[in-house]
């Protein structure tokens, strides 16, 4: 049989040892805890700060463009005017050029070659006034030379276009002249030979002649 005997000096507790050694091991897992409790807080605190800044920025952005759409919608005015605000009916707002439906564009018109143009209008021609016309010379063809006298005979004449006329006997020389277009006369007849009697109507536009040979029988 083993010896059971006691130490009187062992009194059943721990040696100074172990005990120390667990305390040694407690404070580490405290300290271990400690320091995930505190990475977790820190990981919240970090994830409450970013979302609190988020909204910071969100509500910033609404408040600068809620103030941009009321700076914008102010209406400068001089020193004596006062702001006022108008209510403007829908029908009379112009359209911006944002909302503004699209405007078809103006396509140029395709050249086109210049019209011919017409000749200038001529001015009608001047007529010139009509050359004279003999009508009619009425004289006899033969004269009596039986007597002893010197025979005369008749002549009458018509004209158109005549201002005077003059009559010529034998020859380019004058004989009578004549103012008007119609006339007559009695001239001498020599009986020594036949004699031509050249009649001359003159005008504005010219002259005309018609002869005629009388012969003495």
């Amino acid at each position: 049989m083993e010896d059971l005997t006691l130490d009187p000096e062992d009194d059943g507790s721990p040696e100074p040892e172990e005990v120390a050694s667990e305390d040694s091991t407690s404070d580490q897992r405290k300290f271990i805890l400690f320091g995930v409790v505190a990475l977790l807080v820190g990981l919240g605190v970090g994830a409450l700060l970013m979302l609190l800044l988020r909204n910071g920025e969100t509500n910033n952005s609404a408040v600068e463009s809620r103030a941009t759409s009321t700076v914008s919608s102010t209406v400068p005015t001089s020193d004596s005017q006062v702001l006022q605000s108008t209510i403007v009916p829908e029908s009379s707002i112009e359209p911006t050029p944002t909302n503004r439906p699209n405007a078809p564009r103006a396509t140029s018109p395709a050249a086109t070659s210049p019209p011919a143009t017409s000749p200038p209008a001529t001015s009608p021609p001047v007529t010139s006034p009509p050359k004279p016309v003999i009508t009619s010379f009425s004289i006899p063809k033969t004269v009596s030379c039986a007597g002893e006298q010197v025979p005369y005979i008749s002549l009458s004449w018509t004209t158109s276009n005549a201002s005077a006329v003059s009559l010529a006997i034998d020859g380019p020389g004058v004989y009578k002249n004549y103012q008007g277009g119609s006339g007559s006369d009695s001239v001498p007849f020599s009986c020594a030979g036949p004699h031509t009697y050249l009649l001359t109507a003159t005008g504005s536009a010219g002259s005309s002649s018609k002869s005629v040979t009388v012969t003495g029988v």
